[in-house]
């Protein structure tokens, strides 16, 4: 089996997170600084990306062209994520978190944000991509994870470092200060950011790993 397919196969089996759980994520309408927002809360699962479509719409678009989407959820179906994340790019919606956004939450719906900010409050987890049946964990998909959020503009090595110091069954939180010491959060008005080859990210990654330790 060849690489493509390995991580097609680990993407399809990743639940992370949510396993078996009937509950899927709920979009609403919120009022916001910016007018209306949609906030998303609960676990990820098959359909979401569909549900979010035929709701986007109620939100505002502000002078920048940007609506928001508030994000809470412990994190589900990598590859329905994705499918989400992908949707939330092309429409031009910034993430905002201002709970608790872990596993594919931050991982995939948050990076997708033309911008992508943790409020004061929010949390971001990390922890390794796993097969959700046998808790086995997958470094493909976190390697399909951390390469699918490089392209949009978020901190390869950070993403990578940070999902590794977590197993299965535990999670690594981080505050904004931390998020934005390590480059994830990007606000109106930043630069746009600058996406690293391969090799870079790889030593951009050895570096993260002599600072950062896992919180005990």
């Amino acid at each position: 089996m060849n690489r493509p397919q390995s991580c097609a196969m680990a993407l399809s089996m990743a639940l992370t997170i949510i396993c078996g759980s009937v509950h899927s994520m709920e979009f609403t309408t919120i009022a916001s600084p910016n007018g209306i927002a949609i906030k998303a809360t609960g676990p990820i699962v098959i359909g979401d990306a569909a549900k979010f479509q035929a709701i986007a719409h109620e939100a505002s678009t502000d002078q920048n062209g940007l609506r928001r989407i508030v994000l809470e959820s412990p994190g589900g179906n990598v590859a329905e994520a994705m499918a989400l994340a992908r949707f939330i790019r092309t429409a031009n919606f910034e993430t905002l978190v201002s709970g608790d956004c872990a596993s594919a939450c931050v991982m995939v719906l948050y990076p997708a944000g033309s911008y992508f900010v943790l409020l004061d409050g929010g949390r971001l987890g990390f922890h390794s991509c796993y097969n959700s049946q046998t808790l086995a964990v997958l470094p493909e998909c976190t390697e399909a994870i951390a390469e699918f959020a490089s392209k949009n503009g978020f901190p390869y090595g950070s993403l990578k470092v940070f999902a590794s110091l977590r197993g299965p069954a535990e999670m690594y939180w981080i505050s904004n200060v931390l998020a934005y010491c390590y480059g994830m959060e990007h606000f109106v008005g930043d630069p746009a950011p600058v996406a690293k080859p391969r090799q870079q990210r790889a030593e951009t990654k050895r570096v993260l790993m002599r600072t950062a330790r896992p919180v005990t």
